[in-house]
């Protein structure tokens, strides 16, 4: 691609801290508007990042002429408008995860973008942090042998005090916020990135913390989103994996993923909840072996640059990504609108689980977007 991809960025949120300063560092793209529901904000992140058009309204952002593709960093219940909107226009997407806040929205935005063939991206910047492309190859090579079983631990103190990190869309089940959404998209994800496909889910969904100060107040809001997720999944071929994830924990335990085989054990751990990169490690021991060995990143999945924020440096990756969809030319592992969808499938799944009790499948049904 010769010319920057022009590409305009909605929501100043995690949009300002990651999005805007990832397509600003890229090569290929430039940020030529920025929207946000508020137009102060929008004009404080145009004016603080050097971005020539600012609206409150997504609509003129997607309309702009000089926009070429989209970037959604909203609240996830505001996804499905927007992407529409902006797969209508023919106009590429990166969004953020969750695609939507609902399986029937998620649908109808795959569905739109195939029937326009207008490519879109999902933010899963997991698959591009260097710890999990290498636990991706082991397992591709056999490493592990057959599979037995996999542990998924993500403990972490992000949401523990309630008065430090006060109550916000994140609190709200109906604007698409709770753990479910927000950590356990990606754990689906690079889980049937890893193993496959993802068929059946139970789930069990907990609000540890449930009022939080308002913003500006002492006064105390009612909590509706999870905070504490637990799941069992099984795969397509039958092997079984156990999830849980706890934002609301004071002594974090960090993120562990450990997959056990007839043949070996691969342990990624990674200690930050914030900084994917400088403190994710792959530890590997062969049936038998007494301790887990750390394993060296091989030099062709390091990442070409890192930064403070070890959110930016994946991000960059998945611009990449969407550069290859525009072009015709993704890669296998590139986290397009079908691994998006089925994330989502299994987030209902789990959810649906919680509420009604049982096993539920989270393979494809008869869907309809608008009917699920």
């Amino acid at each position: 691609m010769a010319d920057k991809l022009k590409v305009g960025v909605i929501g100043t949120g995690f949009g300002q801290k990651v999005h805007i300063p990832g397509f600003q560092e890229h090569s290929g793209t430039q940020v030529v508007a920025v929207a946000a529901s508020r137009l102060a904000n929008a004009r404080e992140a145009a004016e603080a990042h050097e971005i020539p058009f600012s609206t409150a309204d997504y609509r003129e952002l997607i309309a702009h002429p000089e926009v070429q593709a989209v970037s959604i960093a909203t609240p996830p219940h505001l996804h499905a408008e927007m992407a529409l909107a902006a797969i209508d226009a023919g106009k590429p997407v990166l969004i953020e995860k969750p695609l939507a806040d609902s399986l029937a929205a998620a649908l109808a935005i795959r569905e739109l973008a195939a029937e326009r063939r207008v490519p879109g991206i999902v933010d899963f910047e997991f698959r591009f942090v260097p710890a999990w492309m290498l636990m991706k190859r082991m397992i591709a090579d056999d490493y592990l042998g057959r599979l037995r079983f996999v542990s998924v631990s993500w403990l972490v103190d992000s949401l523990a005090d309630p008065d430090a990190r006060r109550f916000t869309w994140i609190n709200q089940s109906e604007l698409g916020g709770g753990t479910l959404r927000s950590l356990g998209s990606h754990v689906f994800d690079y889980l049937e990135w890893f193993f496959g496909e993802i068929v059946e889910a139970t789930g069990f969904l907990g609000i540890g913390v449930p009022r939080r100060t308002m913003p500006g107040s002492r006064r105390k809001a009612v909590v509706t989103a999870e905070d504490t997720v637990s799941a069992d999944l099984r795969f397509a071929g039958g092997l079984h994996a156990a999830v849980e994830v706890c934002t609301v924990g004071w002594h974090r335990y960090g993120h562990r993923i450990i997959a056990f085989g007839d043949q070996g054990t691969l342990e990624l751990r990674q200690e930050s909840p914030s900084d994917y990169i400088h403190q994710a490690s792959l530890r590997a021991g062969r049936a038998g072996d007494p301790t887990l060995e750390l394993v060296p990143i091989p030099e062709d999945l390091e990442l070409p640059r890192e930064f403070p924020d070890g959110r930016l440096a994946p991000f960059i990756q998945m611009i990449d990504a969407l550069i290859r969809a525009i072009g015709g030319a993704p890669h296998p592992g590139d986290p397009d609108l079908d691994c998006g969808l089925r994330a989502q499938r299994i987030i209902d799944a789990v959810s649906r689980s919680n509420a009604e009790g049982g096993r539920v499948a989270t393979h494809r049904r008869r869907e309809r977007s608008g009917t699920v």
